[in-house]
C-alpha cells in the first residue's frame, strides 16, 4: 500500500505504529485539512530541503494531488536547520523534544478563535516562530526552527483555515493567573510610625493540597485573609505592613501561625502614590489606603485597602505594575466572607481569593458520527453527547451535550453517504437545524426531493 505516515515517537518498526495521514484527515474532517494542513517536524534535519522543490512541503503537496485529494497547503514548522540536530531534554520531569516543548509552550500563551467554525490562535506563524527560537535560544539549544509554506504564510494565523493574513495578537494574550502571595503561612504585622508593633491580620495561602482552618477544610491555591476589624480603623497611622511567613505544614490544622522559620516582605504606605492611574476608587466617603512593596522598586507591587465613610474593610486588591509599559495589571480582586463557616476565628473579617485561572474564552469542539438508526459511531471528545431518534416522522435526532454551552454554540452538519461506487448522493441531499439551545441540537436529515428521511450524518459544535 502506498500512503503518506508519521512516525510517533514511540514508533517500534511495526506498520500498526504507523500513524497515517488519511486517517488525520478522516478524523478531522476532509475539507477542512485539505483547506489547512499545518505540520510540526521535530526530528533532526528536519528542514530538510523545505524551501525547494523536493522539500517536505512541496512533496506533501504533490501527493495530495496524485490522490485525487487537490493541493495542500500546508503550513511547515521544522524544529531545526538541514545541517542541525534536534535536541531532547527534561520540561518539568518530562522528557521531550526541545521544539516541541517550545512551541506548545509558546501556542498556549495566545487566545482561541473561532473561524469558519474552526478553532484558531490569535497569533501568526511569523510571530510563533520567533517565540519559538528566543525561547530555544535564551536555553542554549543549538536548533534554528523554520517555517515554510504558501505565499505570506507568516502573516497568517497558527491553525487558521484562510490562505490570506488575519487578524492576530502580537503579545500574548490568553488570560494568565492573577498576582499570589508564595504558598505560605503568613502573619501580617502592622508597623506605626511611633516604632510600635500590633499584630494585624492572617494570611493562609494554599498550594495544590487543601488544608484546614479550625478544622474547616479549604480549597487548593486560594488565599484567605483574616482581618483584625479593631486595627483597620487605624490604617491611616500605620507605616509598613511586615508578612512574616512560615512554609506550610501538610496535615497540620491552622488556627494561628506559630513560626519556626520566617522570611519578611515588607509594604509601606505611600500616600503619593494614590493617584496611580488604573486602581480602583473608594466609594463616596471612603478611603483608599495603599502600601507598596519596598522589595524591588523598578517592579512595584501594590496592595490597596478600601475603606466606606466609618472605617470599615470593604475591599482588598493586589496589583503589580507591567514592566513594557508601566500600566497596572488587572488586579487580583479578594472576595469578602460574608457569613464565614461556623468555627473560624471570629472578632474579625475573612476574605479570600482563588489565584487559579479565571474561566477563559477558549473554546469547546464536540464532533459527532451519528448513523441513520441514531447509534453513535464516533464521538470527539468520547462520552461527550447523547443521541435520541425522536418523533414525529423520520429524519429527526436529538444530541444531547453532557456539559451544557455557556451559549448557544456555532453547529454545521453534514450527511455522509458512503455507499456504491464513491460518487455520493444527490447533493441537494441535506442536514437542517431545527432546534439549537446551549444543551442540545436537534438535526433533520432529508433526500434530494427534501423528504424527511433517516440518514448517516457528522456534525461539530463549537462554543464555550
Amino acid at each position: 500500500m502506498e500512503a503518506l505516515g508519521l512516525c510517533p515517537g514511540d514508533f517500534d518498526g511495526s506498520e500498526a505504529s504507523i500513524l497515517y495521514v488519511s486517517d488525520v484527515r478522516a478524523a478531522f474532517g476532509t475539507d477542512k485539512a485539505t483547506d489547512s494542513l499545518t505540520v510540526l517536524l521535530d526530528c533532526c534535519n528536519a528542514q530538510g530541503n523545505a524551501r525547494t522543490q523536493e522539500g517536505v512541503a512541496a512533496r506533501l503537496s504533490a501527493f495530495g494531488e496524485g490522490k485525487g485529494l487537490g493541493a495542500i497547503p500546508e503550513r511547515l514548522l521544522a524544529g531545526s536547520q538541514a545541517d542541525q540536530s534536534s535536541v531532547a531534554s527534561r520540561f518539568s520531569g518530562v522528557m521531550q523534544g526541545a521544539f516541541t516543548w517550545a512551541a506548545t509552550a509558546a501556542m498556549g500563551q495566545w487566545k482561541t478563535t473561532v473561524e469558519r467554525n474552526v478553532a484558531r490562535l490569535d497569533v501568526s506563524y511569523g510571530e510563533l516562530l520567533q517565540r519559538v527560537r528566543g525561547l530555544l535560544g535564551a536555553l542554549s539549544f543549538e536548533q534554528t526552527p523554520v517555517l515554510a509554506g504558501p505565499l505570506g504564510v507568516a502573516a497568517m494565523p497558527v491553525l487558521g483555515c484562510r490562505m490570506e493574513a488575519g487578524e492576530t495578537a502580537e503579545d500574548p494574550n490568553a488570560e494568565r493567573p492573577p498576582r499570589q502571595l508564595t504558598p505560605d503561612d503568613y502573619w501580617i504585622e502592622s508597623v506605626f510610625a511611633d516604632g510600635s508593633i500590633a499584630e494585624w491580620g492572617w494570611a493562609l495561602c494554599t498550594d495544590e493540597r487543601s488544608y484546614s482552618i479550625d478544622g474547616v477544610a479549604t480549597d487548593p491555591a486560594t488565599e484567605y485573609w483574616y482581618i483584625d476589624s479593631t486595627q483597620v480603623a487605624g490604617l491611616d497611622s500605620i507605616r509598613t505592613l511586615k508578612f512574616k511567613a512560615t512554609p506550610l505544614a501538610p496535615g497540620k490544622n491552622y488556627s494561628s501561625p506559630d513560626f519556626f522559620a520566617t522570611t519578611y516582605t515588607v509594604y509601606d504606605q505611600n500616600a503619593e502614590w494614590r493617584s496611580t492611574p488604573g486602581l480602583m476608587q473608594a466609594a463616596s466617603g471612603g478611603t483608599s489606603h495603599l502600601f507598596v512593596s519596598n522589595s524591588d522598586p523598578m517592579n512595584p507591587v501594590y496592595l490597596q485597602f478600601l475603606t466606606d465613610s466609618e472605617e470599615h474593610l470593604t475591599s482588598i486588591y493586589w496589583y503589580a505594575q507591567n514592566r513594557s509599559n508601566g500600566d497596572l495589571l488587572t488586579p487580583n480582586d479578594f472576595e469578602k466572607v460574608s457569613t464565614p463557616p461556623s468555627g473560624l476565628l471570629e472578632g474579625g473579617e475573612w476574605y479570600y481569593s482563588s489565584i487559579q485561572p479565571k474561566e477563559t474564552t477558549r473554546s469547546r469542539i464536540i464532533a459527532g458520527y451519528i448513523d441513520s438508526a441514531g447509534n453513535i459511531v464516533s464521538a470527539s471528545p468520547p462520552d461527550s453527547f447523547t443521541v435520541e431518534k425522536v418523533g414525529p416522522g423520520d429524519g429527526l435526532y436529538e444530541v444531547r451535550f453532557k456539559d451544557s454551552f455557556s451559549s448557544e454554540p456555532g453547529v454545521a452538519a453534514k450527511q455522509i453517504y458512503d455507499e456504491g461506487d464513491g460518487e455520493g448522493a444527490d447533493t441537494k441531499a441535506n442536514v437542517n437545524i431545527p432546534i439549537l439551545q446551549r444543551s442540545k441540537v436537534r438535526f433533520k436529515t432529508g433526500n434530494y426531493g427534501g423528504a424527511a428521511v433517516d440518514r448517516n450524518f457528522s456534525f461539530i459544535a463549537v462554543g464555550g
